[in-house]
């Protein structure tokens, strides 16, 4: 199986104080990608904070700092995304100081992960002394894991850690109005068990009130399940599983799609061949279909498609499905279609109309 792929990255610095910041996500995200969050927050003064997280984020790992009259959060959260594009979150903490404060975070996407376990392990330590930055080993339980490292200098510095031998830089932060630092790499792993370490470079040297820390995430590979397809398919494709969450046919499919389950969320899909779905295709299906549409299930929600072969569903068309252009072949439905909307001139509408007395139907 594939790694996890990196997509895109993102950071954010107020340039003043606080202790909340907020953060748009890339616009290349997908539906179904993964965001991780790498957030650092300060404050004077001796606390015990604790994460504070946009609704659907979970904790990866956190860690509180205290030394030199200052108290800092670390942390990594994570997110499938429910939303494509730039989306923006707010990332803070509880119960911190609001004396000589500061904050900043960066983000990146991740495609292709395990759909159900998405983080396969990770851990956050500090540095008890020097100027260097270790990233924690960690065990993977499959061998197709993507290893993100995320090195913090908490200081002085106006710039970020430096990138690691052996890694690629995602995203590189430098605040010189909080001193701090912060940096994404990552590296695609071949094989289980305990992860490499890898080592940065920071502007700073530990100190009371100077903290170093390094971050190890391993985004988990996929093992099965729903499948994203992003190219020609000259063959069958034959999900068994459930395929959802921005599955992306990007391409040209010139064989068969067969479903046993439901094909859904903004599914772009162009066939020479034929749709068999025994589950639903739902959810902004598009674009044009040059074969058969068989549906034992529901063909619903805003569907915008062009036939050229016959249609016959035999359960829902349902929920303002548009045929937005034509449709060359038969149209054989065996329940209801609940909203149709035409387009064309009046010889459109006219031969619509005799079909709508034939059939009982008011336009």
């Amino acid at each position: 199986m594939a790694n996890p792929t990196f997509v895109a990255a993102s950071s954010s610095l107020l340039g003043s104080s606080g202790t909340s910041i907020g953060i748009t996500s890339p616009s290349t995200t997908a539906i179904g990608d993964l965001l991780l969050v790498a957030f650092t927050t300060f404050c004077s003064g001796t606390y015990a904070p604790t994460p504070s997280l946009p609704a659907g984020w979970a904790n990866v790992q956190s860690k509180v700092n205290t030394g030199g009259g200052f108290t800092d959060l670390t942390y990594v959260a994570s997110y499938v995304a429910t939303a494509g594009g730039a989306q923006n979150f707010t990332f803070g903490a509880n119960s911190i100081g609001t004396s000589s404060t500061g904050v900043d975070a960066v983000m990146v996407c991740v495609s292709g992960q395990n759909a159900s376990t998405p983080i396969d392990g990770s851990a956050l330590v500090d540095m008890a002394s020097g100027n260097t930055i270790t990233s924690p080993s960690v065990t993977a339980t499959v061998a197709n894991d993507l290893l993100f490292a995320f090195y913090f200098d908490l200081g002085n510095t106006s710039s970020a850690p430096s990138n690691p031998t052996g890694l690629t830089s995602a995203v590189a932060l430098g605040d010189s109005y909080n001193g701090t630092g912060i940096r994404g790499s990552y590296v695609a792993l071949t094989s289980s068990g305990a992860s490499p370490t890898y080592t940065s470079t920071a502007a700073d040297t530990v100190a009371p009130g100077v903290f170093l820390l390094g971050a190890t995430v391993l985004v988990k590979g996929a093992s099965g399940g729903g499948t994203t397809y992003n190219q020609s398919v000259s063959g069958t494709v034959t999900p068994t599983g459930a395929t959802t969450l921005a599955v992306r046919v990007a391409m040209a499919l010139a064989g068969s799609l067969t479903l046993t389950a439901a094909l859904a969320k903004r599914t772009s899909i162009s066939l020479t061949g034929a749709v068999t779905a025994a589950g639903a295709i739902a959810k902004r299906a598009g674009k044009s279909l040059v074969g058969s549409v068989t549906g034992s299930g529901s063909l619903k929600r805003s569907t915008s498609t062009t036939f050229s072969g016959s249609t016959t569903p035999t359960g829902a068309l349902s929920e303002s499905a548009v045929l937005q252009k034509a449709v060359s072949g038969a149209i054989t439905l065996s329940t209801t279609i609940a909203t149709v909307l035409i387009h064309g001139g009046g010889a459109a509408k006219r031969a619509m109309t005799q079909i709508a007395l034939f059939l009982g139907i008011r336009l």
